[in-house]
């Protein structure tokens, strides 16, 4: 689905300016409308909001990152700043690839999608299922919960690969550093025909 870049007024006189996906100009200028505000144009965008998760080198922030991110991001929003706040005051102390994410974000929730529509588009950054679980804090107006949550569940699933990662780590070390032979013993060890292991 392409991105739309558009600039509105509203009816306090206010441009707003922002992009969205849509299957046409006219899902664009109704979805406006239905927010109250009157198009001045809508134009396919070069640049639309899934690339603005990705830094300026195109590469996706750390899963690491991104954890920490909805970590200060709940506690931003239960200190009682908005979530248009909250992702602006992120972004600006963010690294270049969460910042473009936290961009990403405020420009879709700007166009009138809510928090969980936003995340939806960077689907390559965040779980569907955490999506789901957005859905229902905004619903239920337990947001800050909801993030915390999620980042528990995050933070046990990156401590989980780093200990499988370390669990085969030294086993894969041992077979890169094999002797051309398939010797994988270090060097002054040997293994006698009864299997046992002798030092030479």
């Amino acid at each position: 689905m392409p991105q739309f870049r558009y600039r509105a007024v509203t009816h306090a006189g206010e441009i707003v300016v922002g992009e969205v996906d849509a299957s046409s100009r006219e899902a664009v200028v109704r979805r406006i409308e239905y927010l109250g505000h009157l198009t001045i144009d809508a134009e396919i965008a070069a640049t639309g909001i899934l690339d603005r998760g990705r830094g300026s080198n195109g590469k996706l922030p750390r899963s690491r990152d991104v954890s920490i991110f909805l970590r200060q991001l709940a506690l931003l929003i239960g200190a009682g700043l908005t979530l248009d706040a909250a992702l602006q005051t992120l972004g600006d102390d963010a690294s270049k690839g969460l910042a473009g994410f936290a961009g990403g974000l405020r420009a879709s929730i700007s166009a009138g999608e809510s928090f969980a529509d936003a995340l939806e588009h960077h689907s390559s950054i965040i779980d569907p299922s955490y999506v789901v679980m957005v859905r229902v804090g905004e619903a239920s107006g337990k947001l800050e919960a909801v993030l915390r949550a999620i980042v528990g569940e995050r933070t046990r699933r990156e401590l989980m690969a780093d200990r499988i990662n370390s669990a085969i780590r030294y086993p894969l070390f041992l077979i890169g550093t094999a002797a051309p032979g398939g010797d994988a013993v270090p060097s002054g060890w040997g293994v006698n025909r009864s299997g046992a292991e002798t030092i030479a």
